[in-house]
C-alpha cells in the first residue's frame, strides 16, 4: 500500500498501541465471563488490528507456471470423432 512509512515513528507507535490492544483484548477472551455480545466484539477488534498491521508486510504475488496442467475435474474433455 502507498502512502504508509513503514519505518517512520507514527507506524512505529501505531503498531505498538495495536499489539497492546490485541494483546488486551486477547487476554480478556482467555478470562472468559465477558458481557454478553462483547467476545464477538472482542474478537472483530482483533481481526481488524490484525489486518492493519498485515499492511506492512503484503502478501507475495501468486505466480503460476505456464507449465501447469489443470487437476483432471478441471480440464475441458475432447471428444474425438
Amino acid at each position: 500500500m502507498s502512502g504508509i512509512d513503514f519505518q517512520s515513528t507514527t507506524w512505529a507507535a501505531l503498531k505498538e498501541w495495536a499489539e497492546a490492544r490485541i494483546e488486551a483484548s486477547r487476554d480478556q477472551l482467555e478470562q472468559g465471563s465477558s458481557p454478553g455480545g462483547w467476545d464477538d466484539r472482542a474478537r472483530g477488534s482483533i481481526a481488524a488490528l490484525r489486518a492493519l498491521l498485515a499492511l506492512e508486510h503484503p502478501p507475495a504475488p501468486v505466480l503460476t507456471s505456464p507449465d501447469y496442467i489443470a487437476p483432471r475435474a478441471e480440464r475441458q474433455e475432447v471428444k474425438r470423432a
